[in-house]
């Protein structure tokens, strides 16, 4: 238990157009608020979202180099909860594949989690909107004293809802026609009006169902446009004769990328017009100064690049994601940028650092509040819902060296091709400096070798 009070206390009841809400122990008032907005595949940028980038970007700090672990949607959100690379949480898939050794949603220890320390330390933990893939909504989502689980279906509008307390279990389920943000914006602002007065920081996790496929806008926005995206040179890529096979296979046109993009951002309007409903929610409640906010994104989307499209792939569009952090009374400068390299696994160890809580030794990620910089980011994948694409990879600020394996054993003696990427002549990875697929003709690549076969098996302090 790590010395946590548990705190069993009674639980209120609260329908205000939202949550019902546990009661949980009061604690001081300097305790920040902890806010988690995860929208579902959005690379990195706010070009669509001018509400969202004031209030994140001018009032917080931007991470340019912020990253995934895994770029899935499942594995992704196991990190953030976390704190944990896939291999150390053992989602590794949106499905089960108990066949490969591969699991997903029943694979995460959710005593592990930051809902968890935040909740016995006193918080009043709330969820609304995805939890993760596959998971039963007849079941509550642990260590969340209130939740909304909404899982669109077949488009916006064939919503799945559960809502519930951590006492009662799920108290109602049902299928709703309204659009998946709005639900959710509805749900949270529901349960931030339940919290006005309230001495007890809370700790919200919020997760809307966009921009993920099939991009269905508001009506409002339904005709919306952004420019048109000229595209970036590894969406023109001509030679892809260094790539893996099954990138040689793909030929995503700019076209394809034009029409994902624009239907993308007009989805993730709806999700901005959410977020400054949010904020502004905050401020009439005086909590906005005291509460440590995070957006980021699952994971990226590739929108044509290297004749590819969706995610699940090593390249940056795929695992680079809109990173932000806002903490007004806070000790870090608000409109700033910070360069060092962030990762979905840093969002659990600062919400607990922020809240005064020890962060466990288990834990892989570094606290943002800290000087702690990583030289090298680790990311990988093992199993989508449709295929199965085993690989690894290390960045750093100079390079990109990913192996691809054959199966989920990452080791040398399965590596079926490996790319190297100069990031400072060639930040588009267009030219792979490994094109024949062997590292051993280029004695100076062994040390990005070591590193990644030491880093892919890494556990706590000593991941980077």
């Amino acid at each position: 238990m790590r010395g946590w009070r548990v705190v069993v206390c009674a639980v209120a009841l609260f329908v205000a157009d939202g949550l019902a809400v546990g009661g949980g122990l009061a604690h001081a008032a300097t305790r920040p608020n902890i806010l988690v907005i995860v929208t579902d595949d959005q690379r990195s940028g706010l070009d669509a979202m001018p509400a969202t980038r004031g209030i994140f970007k001018v009032e917080g700090i931007r991470y340019p180099q912020g990253y995934v672990t895994d770029p899935l949607c499942c594995p992704s959100r196991a990190s953030i909860m976390t704190g944990r690379y896939p291999h150390n949480t053992g989602v590794k898939s949106n499905v089960e594949h108990p066949e490969l050794g591969v699991g997903a949603a029943s694979a995460l220890d959710a005593s592990t989690t930051v809902q968890r320390y935040l909740d016995q330390a006193g918080y009043r933990t709330a969820l609304v909107g995805k939890f993760l893939n596959g998971w039963n909504f007849s079941n509550p989502p642990p260590y969340f004293d209130s939740f909304a689980l909404v899982n669109q279906r077949h488009d916006y509008y064939r919503n799945q809802v559960s809502v519930g307390t951590a006492s009662a279990g799920v108290t109602s389920s049902f299928i709703s026609d309204a659009y998946n943000t709005t639900i959710v914006r509805r749900r949270t602002l529901g349960f931030l009006r339940s919290q006005a007065g309230s001495k007890t920081p809370f700790f919200l996790y919020v997760a809307p169902g966009a921009p993920h496929s099939p991009f269905t806008p508001e009506p409002k926005y339904a005709a919306d446009t952004f420019g048109l995206w000229p595209g970036n040179p590894a969406v023109f890529e001509a030679d892809k004769s260094d790539k893996p096979p099954y990138v040689r296979a793909k030929s995503t046109s700019l076209r394809y990328g034009r029409w994902t993009r624009t239907r993308q951002y007009r989805t993730l309007e709806s999700v901005d017009a959410m977020v400054a409903a949010i904020f502004h929610e905050l401020k009439a409640k005086g909590k906005d100064n005291n509460t440590l906010a995070f957006f980021i994104s699952d994971n990226g989307y590739m929108w044509g690049e290297h004749g590819l499209r969706g995610k699940d792939v090593p390249y940056t569009p795929s695992v680079r994601v809109p990173f932000f952090l806002r903490w007004p009374n806070g000790p870090l400068a608000a409109g700033s940028t910070d360069r060092r390299a962030a990762a979905n696994i840093d969002i659990a160890p600062t919400a607990l650092d922020a809240a005064g809580i020890p962060i466990p030794s288990s834990t892989d990620g570094h606290s943002l509040l800290t000087d702690t910089k990583r030289s090298r980011q680790l990311t990988e994948h093992w199993c989508n819902t449709s295929r199965c694409l085993y690989w690894a990879a290390e960045r750093t600020g100079q390079y990109h060296y990913i192996e691809y394996y054959d199966g989920p054993n990452f080791d040398t003696a399965n590596v079926t091709f490996r790319e190297y990427y100069d990031l400072g002549a060639d930040p588009f990875e267009l030219r792979n400096l490994l094109r024949d697929g062997d590292p051993t003709n280029n004695p100076n690549l062994t040390t990005p070798a070591a590193h990644l076969a030491a880093d892919r098996n890494c556990a706590g302090q000593a991941c980077p």
